[in-house]
């Protein structure tokens, strides 16, 4: 088994999609979650993984990554606090864990 299905073992759907509804809902500033090499911890999306589950860093930004190479996660454009565009990760409902295979 190689390390990004590593990654996934041993979590429920349910533990799954509460992760998804975090990083759908963003943070309590309305900025939105990201990808992106350099996001701060802050905004970084693998951080909501860490904090749910018992992954590294690396396993982490591999779940996000799979994710968005399936469409789970997408950018969308939204407007920051500050009025600034920006683009932040959305869930595609019709692809959470439970509706169609996504690993």
């Amino acid at each position: 088994m190689d390390a990004t299905h590593k990654a996934f073992d041993g979590v429920s759907t349910a533990q799954w999609n509460s992760i998804l509804d975090d990083i759908d809902e963003g943070l309590e500033d309305g900025r939105r979650y990201s990808a992106a090499p350099n996001a701060g911890d802050e905004v970084a999306a693998w951080t909501v993984i860490t904090r749910h589950l018992d992954r590294t860093e690396e396993q982490a930004r591999k779940i996000i990554k799979t994710w968005i190479d399936n469409g789970v996660l997408f950018y969308e454009e939204y407007t920051a606090p500050r009025g600034r565009k920006r683009q932040g990760l959305r869930v595609d409902p019709g692809k959470r864990p439970g509706n169609e295979q996504v690993f």
